[in-house]
């Protein structure tokens, strides 16, 4: 029988919509695979794979993305309540997480009191919900006249879709980084976040590089550089954490984002608040986006953000449109696909695994409208929109 503090972990098959099998996807410094043991062990956590019957025990399913305090909070929470519970986080930071999730799988965290005994199943449809304060912090809005973005180490957010990959990492970045560049000393982290919201000048700490390399000409900035990552002359990179072997060419642009090993951005690309996965490349621009396993966005397309007007981007799930956080989101390119040079993608859509797109839009018909007017090209002549 365990002794201390144990978490019961619930197996997940992998599969993240849009994406497919997506273990070795970024999570973070680790992967979305190995994210849940990672905190379990970082908290002083025992796991455990089969539930025994009296324990007391935390209960999650595998997959999922986690902050700082959520294991221990939750411990704290159950403790003192004396009773099952299912955790939950209030705050602008709940609504962002159940939003997130496609508000399908919600927050699923529960803590199982010791000494009752009943079906596993059963205890966590009868567990009372417990919402927790997330001692939320706001850092600005993402986009003139915006909501603002509420942060919190108490993250737990299951990731099913590409959203919420996307999500969990955004929300994960800045406790990885304020561990690792500023240890005890969170303060800078957060204007540094606030500084690439509001693209205001303020003086904030250099990377640090785990076995990477950075070109003297190049701008590094509160970033982590893992083994044989590299940043090449005249790229800037703010706020990020590079995956080994992942490389910034040069004059590239990357904020706010996380890649995975071996990923490429390519030479002038345009990269903020996305996740890039082994071995993806892009040479195009992309903001709240996702690049699957091996796929590529070339160079002169752009995957949208947001949409014209005052809706909000919406995606779709099981049960019809649902909004999106902050109503901004951006393109999931899949696993292995190919988006070819020139193609705009509309913002919240996941172009499947294994797909290649090409665009047409090379004008090449002598004819042209005598209007004015907005137009399009399609087959290489200007079609009125």
């Amino acid at each position: 029988m365990p002794s201390g503090k144990t978490l019961l972990l619930q197996p997940w098959n992998g599969d993240i919509r849009g994406l497919g099998p997506s273990a070795q996807m970024p999570l973070g410094m680790g992967t979305l695979g190995e994210s849940v043991s990672n905190s379990a062990s970082d908290a002083g956590f025992e796991l455990i794979r089969s539930w025994q019957p009296g324990l007391e025990t935390l209960v999650l399913a595998d997959g999922c993305a986690l902050g700082p305090g959520a294991l221990d909070a939750a411990w704290k929470a159950g403790r003192k309540a004396e009773q099952d519970l299912r955790i939950e986080l209030g705050g602008q930071i709940g609504s962002l997480l159940n939003m997130a999730s496609l508000e399908t799988e919600g927050q699923s965290l529960y803590y199982l009191r010791a000494g009752q005994l009943g079906e596993l199943q059963a205890r966590l449809n009868a567990a009372t919900v417990c919402t927790l304060d997330p001692k939320e912090r706001a850092l600005g809005a993402m986009a003139p006249g915006g909501e603002e973005l509420a942060l919190s180490d108490l993250l737990v957010l299951p990731v099913r879709s590409w959203l919420g990959l996307l999500w969990g990492n955004l929300l994960s970045l800045p406790p990885v980084l304020w561990r690792e560049l500023l240890g005890s000393g969170p303060h800078l982290i957060w204007h540094l976040l606030r500084a690439l919201l509001r693209a205001g000048p303020r003086r904030i700490p250099q990377g640090i590089s785990q076995g990477g390399s950075v070109h003297p000409d190049a701008i590094v900035e509160a970033s982590l550089l893992m083994e044989g990552a590299s940043v090449e002359a005249g790229a800037v990179v703010r706020g990020c954490i590079l995956g080994p072997g992942s490389k910034v060419e040069p004059l590239a642009v990357v904020e706010g984002s996380v890649l995975g090993p071996q990923a490429v951005v390519q030479r002038q690309a345009m990269v903020k608040y996305s996740v890039l996965g082994p071995g993806a490349s892009i040479g195009g621009a992309m903001q709240l986006g996702v690049l699957g396993e091996a796929s590529g966005l070339k160079r002169g397309s752009f995957c949208m953000d947001q949409k014209l007007g005052d809706a909000p981007v919406c995606v779709p799930t099981s049960s019809g449109m649902a909004p999106v956080p902050l109503g901004l989101a951006g393109v999931c390119i899949g696993h292995g696909s190919l988006v070819g040079s020139g193609v705009w993608i509309a913002p919240g859509r996941s172009i499947p695994p294994g797909v290649t797109v090409v665009g047409d839009r090379v004008l090449s018909r002598v004819q042209l409208p005598e209007t004015p007017g907005p137009y399009s090209v399609v087959d290489g002549r200007l079609e009125s929109l």
